[in-house]
């Protein structure tokens, strides 16, 4: 399941997901990560213990 703007699928506490924000550029090509996650009743858990850190340096 691709969730983007006006999705309108129900989201369920314990379903789980394979996060992978990517950014593109037409040409050029792509850059991306990836993390399993599990949804909780607080947000995404990370499956392999991973910390998602992003920014811009």
């Amino acid at each position: 399941m691709a969730i983007r703007r006006n999705h309108d699928a129900v989201l369920e506490e314990g379903m789980c997901f394979h996060i992978s924000p990517v950014l593109y550029q037409d040409g050029i090509g792509c850059v991306g990560a990836s993390m399993p996650s599990v949804l909780t009743a607080n947000g995404f858990e990370s499956l392999s213990g991973d910390e998602a850190v992003f920014g811009v340096k």
